[in-house]
């Protein structure tokens, strides 16, 4: 993966627009459509030629005048009706504009995405981007981290797990995971209140950006629970960019 940048990236330029290639909205949505082809043609000469053919063959003798006003009726109405479908269908010139259009926005989406990519990577490796996350989105955040570190991993309910935000696993080994996206340290009771929650052949982090207090240092080292906060995120982030 490439490295980390350390300003932040800027979006990429020369954006495609329809005025650039000669042509509207109208144009790329006509272009979608199928051409006007023979087989509509064919089925209003049935519906409109039919009906007239009868008209003429009954009434031809008896009112040639009334006979030639119906035949001008129908030629007029099919003339209309196919029209319409005729002069909707692009021109070449229009079409391949289109589709140069299409490239070029391909390609500039393409470039957007990776200036994407770039300001995440960038994001992340910012206390502030991290500090700014809600608790929901912090441990959405902290759980993609360990999928690219080869963790699988699961966010748990909103509504909570008894203090378990995240279940992990890797290399058959089941970890809990209760985040905090707190400024300040995390104390005591949230280390012991994970630790409450446990299997015993299940492993605990607590994840708290701000740090914690001695007690729950304390007693984290106690209940062999792994501590982790800002600095150590920030580290994972660092190698990853690296790899």
């Amino acid at each position: 993966m490439e490295n980390t940048p350390h300003t932040k990236p800027e979006p990429p330029t020369g954006k495609p627009e329809l005025s650039d290639f000669g042509i509207t909205s109208k144009d790329l949505r006509s272009a979608g459509v199928e051409p006007y082809g023979l087989g509509p043609l064919i089925l209003s000469i049935w519906i409109i030629g039919a009906p007239v053919f009868i008209i003429i063959s009954v009434v031809s003798e008896a009112f040639p005048v009334l006979a030639t006003l119906v035949v001008l009726g129908a030629v007029t109405i099919f003339i209309v009706v196919n029209w319409k479908g005729f002069s909707d269908n692009p021109s070449n010139e229009t079409l391949k504009a289109v589709e140069r259009y299409k490239e070029a926005r391909k390609l500039y989406d393409k470039r957007y995405r990776a200036y994407e990519e770039r300001l995440r990577a960038y994001e992340q490796t910012r206390a502030d981007w991290w500090f700014s996350l809600s608790g929901r989105r912090f441990e959405i955040e902290f759980s993609d981290l360990l999928s690219a570190k080869g963790y699988t991993t699961e966010v748990t309910q909103a509504t909570g797990d008894g203090g378990v935000d995240i279940r992990a696993q890797k290399d058959g080994q089941k970890i809990i995971i209760e985040c905090k996206a707190w400024k300040e340290k995390v104390g005591v009771t949230i280390v012991r209140q994970l630790n409450g929650v446990r299997a015993i052949d299940e492993i605990a982090w607590v994840v708290g950006l701000g740090g914690f207090t001695d007690p729950a240092i304390e007693f984290a080292k106690e209940k062999s629970i792994q501590l982790y906060e800002y600095k150590d995120i920030a580290e994972w982030v660092e190698i990853l960019k690296q790899e």
